[in-house]
Formats: C-alpha cells, structure tokens, sequence
C-alpha cells in the first residue's frame, strides 16, 4: 500500500470520529506484527455507529491471533461489548481496548509486592552492609534527613556481570524498607510512536511518587539510557534527555522516591546519569566468593530433596568464577539427575553429593566475558574511579 492510498484511508477515518479509538487501536497493533494492510482494511470495516459487534470482534480476535498475539486476541474474545461515547469534536481521547494506549500513557506496571529480604540472598556481605548503612537507614528515618536538610531517595546504580543477584538485591532492598517496590521492564517505556516513550516514563514515576515512599526500579537500564554520542536516533537521545528530567529535573519531585537501577554494561549508560542528584550511588556486584557460593547451593536446594551431609563447601570450592544463575543451574541439573534415578528406582531418590559433582563438571561460567571487558575499562577508561572496586576484586581473584 503507497502512501497515498494509506492518506486516502486515514482521511475516511477522520470522517468517523465515533470509531476513532478502535480502529486506531487495531491498526497499531496490527502493524506491528507486520500486517498494516490488514490492519486497515479491518477498520474500514468495522460497524459505522462506533459499536464493534460481535462478528467484528471476533474477526480482530483473529487477525491478533494469525499475528501470534494470543493473549491480545483473549482479550477481544473475552472483553464486554459497551456503548462507546462520541468524543467531544476537538477534545479527542484515544484509548485502547485490550492493547497499549495509542494517545495517553500506559498504565504504569503494576506493584510487585516485596516479598524477599537480605538474609534471602546468598553472600554478598559487603553490598548488604553498604546498602543498609547508605540506603535503607536513612531512607527509613525520615525524621533525622530532615534534620540535616538531607532528602530521602535519589538513585542508586547496580552493576555487575550477569546472573550475580543484582535483581534480587533490588528486591530485598525494598523488602528491607518496607515500602512499594516498582518493578518496570523495558516494555513498559519503549513505544515506536515518536513522544510516547517519554510520556510512558512521566507516568511510571508519577505512579512512585503517588506511592512514597517508594523503590522504583529499573532493569536493564543501559536500554533506556545509553549515551547519547552513540546514540542512532533522535528518539533516543530524546529519552535519555527525558529521563533525566524527571530524575531530578526543574518539575521533578522525587522525595521519598528511590530510584535502583541495573545493568550489566555501566559503560554504555550516559555519563549525565551519574552526577551527583542522580545515580550518584554505585554498587559492584561481584560473583559469589567460596562462602558465598556454598551459601547460594544451600539456598537453590532449599526444600528440594537432598541427601543429609551434603558438603556444599567442597562444590563451592570447585565452583570458582560461576555466578549465582551458574550455580541455580548445578542445581537444576543435579535434580533432574535426581528424578531420572527416582523414576528408574520407583522410590525417591534425594540429590546427592556425586550429582553435584556431576552437574558441575559441565558447568560453564557466564561471566568470563564480562570480566574480561570490564578489565580494560577498568584499566584504561577509570579516570574517575568508578571502577575501582572492579579493578579490586580482579586483582585479588588473579585477574587484573
């Protein structure tokens, strides 16, 4: 379809206000699995009154469905069918029925109640004494940050190889304060509607601050602010520039909003970003030691099954350089062993000591690569010591 027939058709859209919203909404999903054509001619098609019928309704299902969008498609099927009221002329609001607002921003990511706390997290002992003494006693004691004309929240960067408990460090941090932990994904933000991503972003941080105090945090944040040198659109640049408005911005107002972030590639984030006022709290986080290692096989076996006596110091000790994910893998792979003998035996048959062993003889580790790149930041590119205590612990494990 040129771009003139594709004129032609948003014009006799125009001409029916009523539909407006629907059709809209079909069209955007619809093009974003490829299908724009389709997505058009449906719309021309739907009932002229601004009422989808049940026929209609059942062919969007459909089209979301041939798309691979079952769950969107669940929604068409499953949705009442309402009277839609005409939108005063010049006062249009666009909304979205069983899909992403194409004209207002989403609604924020819903709250993941906290349900972990440090001692829920292997090792990792220098990270939970610096965050407690950095973060959750003064963001607990409102009383006494007043006193020193000091605010509570602002933000703090995680950063580290993957698979080393960042995350759920994010998490237990919020279970320690006590207070609404809100968890965005990137999907929640990047929209392809040029202006859509930064309204996103307003309303995920009007959500914290309607709820402070509150954790805001942010996963992967090297998607939403790489640097804007590098940057290959406008768009992004736009977004970083956005994002840091509203972290500590002329209109911000973030009091009692803690802003964590992640990212395996600190590297790649925006150096605006770690000013003082914004991320100016890093935390490495480094693989598990020995101790810590053994700490985590206990935690991943839980309530699993398992042979008593266990020697997780000796599997520890064998486990040198694998992350937590690493390890939460020897795990798994030890229990299917564990299943596979009990199935064959007809009786349970607990994980023992010679399956561990087994499950990491074929472990590999993740975080090998990430270790070798952050030597050379850390080496070359540490001017301003942020990469200190990378530089530290590669030096005492043999590695810098």
């Amino acid at each position: 379809m040129d771009d003139k027939n594709l004129d032609a058709l948003f014009a006799r859209l125009e001409k029916q206000p009523h539909n407006l919203t629907l059709r809209l909404a079909v069209m955007r999903r619809a093009m974003a699995a490829a299908m724009a054509s389709r997505a058009l001619e449906l719309a021309l098609e739907l009932d002229p009154d601004g009422v989808p019928g049940t026929d209609d309704r059942a062919l969007v299902a459909d089209v979301f469905r041939a798309a691979g969008m079952d769950e969107d498609a669940a929604l068409w099927d499953a949705s009442p069918v309402t009277e839609a009221s005409p939108a005063p002329a010049g006062d249009r609001v666009l909304r979205v029925v069983g899909g992403r607002d194409s004209g207002a921003a989403t609604t924020p990511p819903s709250e993941d109640p906290p349900a972990l706390s440090f001692d829920d997290i292997g090792g990792l002992d220098e990270v939970k004494r610096d965050i407690r003494r950095r973060i959750i006693a003064p963001f607990a004691q409102a009383g006494l940050l007043s006193r020193f004309k000091k605010r509570a929240g602002g933000g703090v960067l995680l950063f580290g190889p993957p698979g080393c408990g960042k995350t759920l460090i994010a998490r237990a941090t919020a279970g320690e304060v006590g207070c609404p932990f809100i968890s965005v994904s990137i999907s929640d933000i990047l929209d392809p509607l040029s202006g859509m991503s930064e309204r996103h972003l307003t309303a995920v941080f009007d959500k914290a601050r309607h709820q402070a105090p509150a954790i805001l945090f942010f996963d992967e944040i090297d998607a939403l602010g790489s640097k804007r040198t590098s940057a290959s659109a406008t768009h992004n640049a736009q977004l970083v520039s956005h994002f840091l408005s509203e972290m500590d911005g002329t209109g911000a107002r973030n009091e009692g909003v803690l802003v964590l972030a992640a990212t395996n590639v600190p590297w790649s984030i925006d150096g605006a970003f770690l000013r003082p006022g914004r991320f100016d709290r890093l935390f490495f986080v480094p693989p598990p030691d020995r101790e810590a290692r053994a700490a985590i096989l206990a935690l991943e076996l839980g309530t699993r099954p398992a042979a008593a006596g266990l020697r997780l110091d000796r599997i520890a000790a064998e486990t040198s350089g694998l992350s937590g994910a690493d390890l939460g893998l020897i795990v798994e792979t030890a229990a299917d062993m564990a299943i596979d003998a009990t199935l064959e035996a007809g009786g349970e048959v607990p994980i023992d000591e010679r399956m561990l062993t087994q499950a990491t003889r074929g472990a590999l580790s993740s975080v090998t690569e990430w270790l070798t790149t952050a030597r050379n930041y850390a080496t070359y590119a540490n001017e301003s010591g942020r990469y200190d205590d990378v530089m530290a612990f590669l030096k005492a494990h043999g590695r810098g």
